[in-house]
């Protein structure tokens, strides 16, 4: 998967996202806040050598490693990968059912880390999760506590709302239309 963003004179971002050879989608937005449109893109070759990239694993820094393990594994319901003890570290990845793309849970370590706890987007929401079944996923992610900062809307790209992480990061509850 290759992602690419861009933001236009209304300091909009739009995300272009690309899975191997298959088609990906761009927005278009209305300096009015309206989405004018949704277009398919064009499928990307590979490079010369035929090697396909993607994103295999991001890191997401928590306080500790049991408080990442509790939200990603008991609120979020994704699997262990590995919990590697390592001496002063561990490498601990977690990943949604099904998905490709793993997520290391990094304790944070020393000020600069521990600032930025919770503020790796910069305040933006930077974390999409996708959902099958929007209104079953939201309701299961209620109960188990999450609170969204917002109702569910409908936009012409998906069904869409946001939540923050115990950490104070910004995530989307997306399901693509």
């Amino acid at each position: 998967m290759l992602v690419a963003a861009r933001t236009d004179a209304c300091a909009r971002t739009y995300f272009f996202v690309h899975f191997g050879n298959e088609v990906g989608r761009s927005i278009t937005n209305n300096c009015d806040d309206t989405i004018s449109s949704i277009d398919q893109v064009s499928p990307r070759p590979t490079d010369k050598a035929g090697i396909d990239m993607h994103i295999q694993s991001f890191s997401i820094l928590v306080p500790d490693y049991e408080a990442g393990l509790d939200f990603f594994c008991g609120t979020l319901g994704f699997e262990l990968v590995a919990d590697i003890d390592q001496g002063r570290k561990r490498w601990v990845e977690v990943r949604a059912p099904g998905a490709q793309t793993s997520i290391i849970i990094a304790r944070a370590d020393g000020a600069e880390q521990i600032a930025s706890i919770g503020a790796q987007g910069g305040g933006r929401v930077w974390l999409f999760l996708h959902s099958d079944n929007f209104a079953q996923d939201h309701a299961r992610l209620t109960a188990r506590g999450v609170v969204f900062e917002e109702e569910p809307r409908h936009e012409v790209y998906g069904t869409v709302a946001v939540f923050r992480d115990p950490f104070g990061n910004r995530w989307d509850l997306i399901q693509r239309a």
